[in-house]
């Protein structure tokens, strides 16, 4: 007995050799191309939505990039010459940006451009004036701090009893350490030439 050949199927197979066969195929396209980028490169996909390249991968564009890349900028760095960037700063620049403004090289070009126009000790005499300037603000802080913690003499102990000061006088106290405090403020402030109006 012999087998019956199935006509069609034999047909088919002649059509897909000779790629007759006209049929709606369904499948992978394959992967959108992604174009090579630069580190810093923006641009916006078909979704509408700003990415940003960066070292090694990409990141969405919000709003606040702007605010962040305001903050990481070195506003003094002369931009002729300096390309630190939030991307390649050191640890020594950011050190830097945060004294001076700058990145640790122009940081030092700065300083000996001072130098060498005779500038420097001016330079130095004003850095150390506002240093202390500083201090005095920051003291003076804590001096109130201080004075409003001293309205309750009591200590609390490590098993849970208070005691309280009795034989010690809070007002002599407040006013003791604020004298002190202004007096070592006022011989700094002379010492370096500071006048009210600069603590202001």
């Amino acid at each position: 007995m012999s087998k019956k050949i199935d006509i069609t199927k034999t047909e088919n197979l002649i059509k897909i050799v000779n790629n007759d066969f006209k049929e709606i195929k369904v499948g992978y396209e394959g992967r959108e191309i992604e174009e090579i980028r630069k580190v810093g490169d923006r641009w916006t996909d078909s979704k509408g939505v700003m990415w940003e390249q960066r070292e090694g991968y990409k990141s969405k564009v919000t709003k606040l990039d702007d605010i962040r890349n305001e903050i990481n900028k070195y506003d003094k760095c002369p931009k002729e010459v300096c390309d630190v960037n939030q991307y390649n700063e050191t640890r020594l620049d950011k050190k830097y940006k945060n004294i001076m403004g700058m990145c640790k090289k122009c940081s030092i070009a700065f300083e000996n451009k001072l130098r060498t126009e005779k500038k420097w000790e001016e330079y130095e005499q004003n850095k150390i004036k506002q240093n202390v300037i500083s201090y005095i603000k920051d003291k003076e802080s804590e001096l109130d701090d201080m004075i409003r913690a001293m309205d309750d003499f009591k200590t609390i102990r490590e098993n849970g009893k208070i005691d309280r000061w009795t034989n010690v006088d809070p007002e002599q106290v407040k006013k003791d350490i604020t004298d002190d405090f202004y007096k070592f403020k006022f011989e700094l402030m002379k010492q370096y030439n500071i006048i009210d109006e600069d603590i202001m």
